[in-house]
């Protein structure tokens, strides 16, 4: 979608095609997501085990079944954070917003 259909576009089609929704028909973007995610696991993983020895002196176990679900549940978040607030949005004229009215 370019710049000339959102000022031309109605408040529902807004929300239909809002930048967060078209961001992730992307794959690029999907990957770039997994990547963080993966990274944090990996690093909250590795300060757990350094933690664990270090107060505990006991290593730390890395449980691989939750990657997935910390992945699903951290865009889960990030869905639920931007709905209400794209809501809200659709409910203004672009060309209105942008006029300044």
């Amino acid at each position: 979608m370019n710049h000339k259909n959102a000022v031309a576009a109605r408040a529902p089609l807004v929300l239909r095609w809002a930048y967060p929704l078209e961001a992730l028909s992307q794959p690029f973007n999907w990957f770039v997501i997994g990547l963080i995610g993966v990274l944090g696991f990996l690093a909250g993983q590795g300060l757990a085990r350094v933690l664990g020895r270090v107060v505990f002196g006991s290593d730390v176990a890395v449980n691989w079944l939750l990657l997935p679900i910390m992945l699903l549940v951290a865009l889960a978040v990030t869905f639920a954070g931007t709905w209400l607030p794209l809501r809200r949005v659709a409910r203004f004229q672009p060309a209105t917003v942008l006029r300044g009215e």
